[in-house]
């Protein structure tokens, strides 16, 4: 959520050639939102690492949970399409 402070001192979108979100399964989707929303674009690479059903707790608001603002980027982007077929060019899966 910080990210908010590079973009008021002046870095815009495609300043960084990478946005690595790390944890993505603890992050709400608004939240994530706010660093993609201004400094990704089309040439960037996004990078998002998390766990599947570690979905945050933080949502608070009755209203934001029945909208579905209590899952995580990272669980929305695993459910997604593209990434339910575990392609190499979307996902990798690391076993530690």
């Amino acid at each position: 959520m910080s990210s908010f402070r590079l973009h008021d001192k002046g870095l815009t979108a495609g300043h960084f050639s990478h946005i690595f979100l790390v944890d993505a399964s603890s992050a709400i989707e608004p939240e994530t939102a706010v660093a993609l929303t201004n400094f990704a674009e089309k040439s960037t690479t996004v990078i998002v690492t998390g766990q599947p059903g570690d979905n945050s707790r933080w949502v608070r608001a009755d209203m934001a949970r029945q909208k579905g603002l209590n899952i995580s980027y990272f669980e929305r982007l695993f459910k997604s399409r593209p990434y339910r077929s575990l392609n190499p060019m979307l996902i990798t899966q690391l076993d530690l």
